[in-house]
């Protein structure tokens, strides 16, 4: 199960890094 979840995790991880950082790249 752990293999299964690991990607939508990872993709989860990416998708919420991408919000936060693209909002932080605008204001700078």
């Amino acid at each position: 199960m752990a293999l299964l979840f690991e990607p939508l995790t990872i993709r989860n991880v990416r998708f919420k890094n991408r919000l936060v950082v693209s909002p932080m790249c605008q204001y700078t």
